[in-house]
């Protein structure tokens, strides 16, 4: 028995048959520590033994075994019951294995689900920041207009002026384009009546959409 664990320790064997009778200790205890440790507790034990009470088979059963064959026995019956036993072990390992693999992506899953939710408030930080940027221009744009409209009718400033101020109103009006068509959602500039005066690829795209919808 002494001899079995140390061997079943060192060599970690796929399956045991396991003797009851022993010298020192007795084939049952033998199965009690093989599977208190953790390198020996997986291994199949099958228990081979001449003693064929129910009690026996019932206390080889508690201790761990997985089967138990009494002796005399066939060599072909004994030969079948490893075969099975080895298969049922390896599923185990596989399931075992299919398991780990799962768990892993279960924890990468998480982790790239953490980074897109980073990543996702991260550009609609942008988006907010953009969309300010784009408002403030805009008011300005529009303050800028109406004073400069003002100031055309009361003044009637020269075409030379006019051509100064319409050339300002262009580059401003860039400026504005740009700005809408670096934001990765539709914006759309409206007048007072509602009605669309700007609109970036995005937007366009989408009211492209949904008037073929209506179609």
């Amino acid at each position: 028995g002494v001899s079995a664990l140390e061997l079943a320790s060192e060599q970690q064997p796929d399956l045991i048959l396991l003797d009851v009778r022993m010298p020192g200790i007795d084939g049952y205890e033998v199965c009690r520590q093989l599977k208190a440790a953790e390198k020996t507790a997986s291994i199949p034990v099958i228990f081979v033994s001449a003693m064929d009470e129910a009690t026996d088979k019932v206390l080889g059963f508690a201790v761990g075994g997985v089967d138990y064959v009494t002796k005399p026995f066939q060599a072909k019956e004994v030969l079948a019951r490893v075969e099975t036993h080895l298969t049922l072990r390896n599923l185990q390992r596989q399931l075992e294995m299919q398991n780990q693999l799962l768990q892993q992506e279960i924890i990468e899953r998480k982790r790239a689900e953490t980074a897109l939710s980073k990543t996702n408030e991260e550009l609609e930080e942008r988006v907010r920041e953009r969309t300010t940027a784009l408002i403030t221009s805009n008011e300005i744009l529009n303050a800028e207009l109406d004073e400069r409209r003002r100031a055309e009718e009361a003044r009637r400033k020269s075409q030379v002026e006019k051509e100064s101020l319409l050339l300002q109103v262009r580059k401003q009006e860039e400026q504005v384009r740009e700005i809408m068509n670096t934001v990765p959602e539709g914006v759309l500039l409206l007048d007072e009546t509602g009605r669309i005066i700007q609109a970036n690829p995005i937007a366009r795209q989408d009211l492209k959409q949904l008037n073929g919808l209506h179609e």
